[in-house]
Parts: C-alpha cells; sequence; structure tokens
C-alpha cells in the first residue's frame, strides 16, 4: 500500500488526565523552602503566572546599590516592562569595600532617591560605610516618600555631622520597629542639646553602638529613646560599648523602660568601674527582664547581676592567658538564689589569641570548663550551665563593638 501524503487521517481523541492542581498555600510553602536557591527559583517562575509572583517575591526581596549599580536600578524600576520595584523588601547601601567611606560621600544614593517609585513592599533599609554630611532635606523627603512603610533602620558606619542629622533620618520613617544605629560623628565631642525625640511609637528594638568619638551625640541619642507617657515601649535594648560618660543617660534610659524591657545586651569598656556600674544602673526596676547578656574585658561589670531574676543570663569575658582565669573575681558569680532559677546559664570566654596552657599548648574547650568548674564549684552541679571558648581576632571584635 502506497502512502498518499494528500489524504488527511483524522486521528482518534485522546483524552488526557487532568493534571492536580496544589492548593495557594502549598505552592506557596514550596517556594519558600526555594527561597535561598536562586536557580531554583529561576525555575519555579516558569511554572506559570502564580508561581512567577511567588518567585520573584524571594528573588527580588533584597537589593545591595552600590554607586555603579544605582543608574541600572533607576532605569529598571522606570522601564514600562519593570515589574522589580512591587517586591523589593530590603535595601542596602554602601561604599565598595575598598573605598575609604569617611570620603566617600552618600551622593550616589541620595541623589538617586528623588528618581525612584515608591516600594510599597520595602520594610528594612540598611546604609553602612557612607559619609551623610551632606545629605539635604529634599532628599530625607524623597526618602520619607519611597520607603513610607519601613519598620526596620540600620545605620553603619555611618559618618554624621551632628546628632541633628540622626534625628532628621529617624523622623522621616513613623512606622519603625527596629532602629540599629553604629555612627560616627564629624566633631569629636559635643554638647548636650534640647532636640526633642523623634515621635516612634512603635519602636521595640533598639540597637545602639557607640563610636570611638562623639560620646555627647550619643548622649543626645540614647535619651530620645526615654519613654515619655510610656512611650516608646522599647522590649530589646543593646548598647555598646559604655564608658563612665553615658552611664547617667543610660541608667535614666533603663529606668524608663522599666518592666517593658525584656532583653537586655550590654557591652562596658575596660574602664568601668563596680562603683560606677552600681550607681547608675540598677535593674532591679526592670522586672519584665527575661534575659541579660553582659559584655566585659573583666569580671568588674559582674555587680550588674546583683539582686535580678531573669530566665536566660549570658555572659562574654575577654581574657588573653591563663592568669587572667586567675584574676577574675569568680565569688561574683557564685551560685545564688536567682541564679538558681535560670533556665540557661552560658558563659563564653573570648580570646584575642590562642591561650596558652600549662604545657604551653592552647587551651581547648574541655580544658577551660573544667578550670572555671574548678573555681566555682557550684556551676558542677548544675545541668543548665554552658561554658565555651571562642577565639577572636581583635578586628572581630571591634567589628562587633562598632
Amino acid at each position: 500500500m502506497r502512502f498518499d501524503p494528500h489524504v488527511q487521517i483524522d486521528a482518534p481523541a485522546v483524552n488526557l488526565p487532568t493534571v492536580p492542581r496544589l492548593p495557594p498555600e502549598i505552592q506557596k510553602m514550596i517556594v519558600d523552602l526555594l527561597s535561598d536557591n536562586k536557580d531554583a527559583l529561576r525555575t519555579c517562575s516558569l511554572v506559570d503566572q502564580a508561581w512567577l509572583h511567588l518567585s520573584r517575591r524571594h528573588f527580588f526581596a533584597s537589593v545591595h546599590l552600590l554607586k555603579e549599580r544605582c543608574e541600572s536600578f533607576r532605569d529598571i524600576c522606570h522601564s514600562p516592562r519593570g515589574t522589580v520595584a512591587p517586591y523589593i523588601s530590603t535595601v542596602s547601601i554602601s561604599s565598595p569595600k575598598d573605598a575609604d567611606y569617611m570620603n566617600e560621600s552618600a551622593s550616589f544614593f541620595l541623589d538617586l532617591v528623588p528618581y525612584l517609585p515608591p516600594l510599597p513592599a520595602l520594610t528594612s533599609l540598611e546604609i553602612s560605610s557612607l559619609s551623610w554630611q551632606d545629605a539635604s532635606q529634599q532628599c530625607l523627603f524623597s526618602m520619607a516618600r519611597c520607603f513610607s512603610n519601613l519598620t526596620e533602620l540600620c545605620i553603619h558606619l555611618v559618618e554624621f555631622r551632628h546628632s541633628q542629622q540622626v534625628l532628621d533620618l529617624l523622623s522621616c520613617f513613623q512606622m519603625l520597629e527596629k532602629i540599629s544605629i553604629g555612627a560616627t560623628f564629624a566633631a569629636e565631642d559635643q554638647t548636650s542639646s534640647s532636640i526633642p525625640p523623634p515621635n516612634l511609637r512603635h519602636l521595640r528594638v533598639l540597637r545602639l553602638r557607640v563610636g570611638m568619638h562623639g560620646s555627647g551625640a550619643f548622649r543626645d541619642i540614647i535619651s530620645w529613646f526615654i519613654p515619655t507617657n510610656g512611650l516608646p515601649a522599647i522590649q530589646t535594648l543593646s548598647i555598646a560599648a559604655l564608658d563612665a560618660s553615658l552611664f547617667l543617660v543610660v541608667g535614666s534610659l533603663l529606668r524608663g523602660l522599666g518592666s517593658t524591657l525584656k532583653h537586655l545586651d550590654i557591652w562596658f569598656k575596660s574602664t568601668v568601674t563596680v562603683a560606677e556600674v552600681n550607681t547608675h544602673i540598677d535593674l532591679t526596676r526592670n522586672q519584665g527582664l527575661r534575659s541579660v547578656t553582659v559584655h566585659s574585658l573583666d569580671s568588674k561589670s559582674w555587680a550588674l547581676l546583683e539582686g535580678i531574676s531573669i530566665d536566660v543570663l549570658s555572659v562574654d569575658i575577654f581574657v588573653e592567658s591563663m592568669e587572667a582565669l586567675d584574676r577574675m573575681e569568680w565569688a561574683l558569680l557564685s551560685w545564688t538564689p536567682q541564679f538558681a532559677g535560670l533556665r540557661r546559664f552560658s558563659l563564653a570566654v573570648m580570646c584575642f589569641t590562642e591561650i596558652p596552657g600549662t604545657n604551653r599548648g592552647s587551651l581547648d574547650v574541655d580544658t577551660v570548663q573544667r578550670e572555671i568548674r574548678r573555681r566555682v564549684p557550684e556551676w558542677a552541679e548544675q545541668g543548665n550551665t554552658e561554658i565555651k571558648l571562642e577565639l577572636k581576632s581583635v578586628l572581630e571584635f571591634y567589628d562587633e563593638v562598632r
């Protein structure tokens, strides 16, 4: 039989099986589990329109802007085909790693802001390694317009002219719930002023990193957050690194927060004395405290812990030799009734270099635990005590403090 190509043969109808469609909540769970896998997100975006939307929520969630990327970012936001803006939830701005950030102007970002569309999904903004001295009021107005839903602001290694510039920046965002300020100031020190505080009614988390200079400006900043009429109701406070000049205002802040404060993380400089701690800081007024972390270069700041009752206590100490462990006033942390009620007690012994042992070797974690438990025998009977050794370089330590 010859095949005639002009004869049309009707193929029998084939009933393809209907592919079951997953419920939307299951689809979302699948894509969420792949949020850290960019290749998988690209594949998911090809499934259909719903998966495209779910994938973009993760793929474009975080944007890191450097100077050379700003122009491209602006073009994407204004392109008729651009659909990125509704998905951006976090923006970080910084100078290049090899730049001298004190001499790097923030203008490349501030010049971009007026050209940005509103970013409705943006909730987190991080500004790092920049000079903010030239920020204009018009630029700040544009930021308030573009980032109107901001709930988290992180300022790291940013140089301001004075505390008023920090206030102007914070006042742009009335919905802030979390603030982290690690700033330096052009003036080495400033006298405390009567600048009114920003109206941050939703603030719950405050982290402050005091720079090497400008403690007067930080006195202003700390005083802004002392509650007035019960606001703001800060529940988590982290502050580093304190010297005697800041104790008075920090003590006022802690008293003002009262039982609202739940978690405290506090660093002391080596110049701090026990008398200064006892005079200005009294945690017995913070009856709502559930966890405290104390960082110190020695044991003098342990006086802070007297008379408080909490669930979780972490103490970080820094030593450079075996002899330094011997110099610690371990009696200050002997097991007392308030410590007996702890769910967890963590003591981290941090070293700038390896600690030489008696055999000229390095102390390991087991040795550190054994030596400390020998000095505080009560701890050997407590199952909730964790003692660990962490080796840190000097640069790592100072980066944490900043």
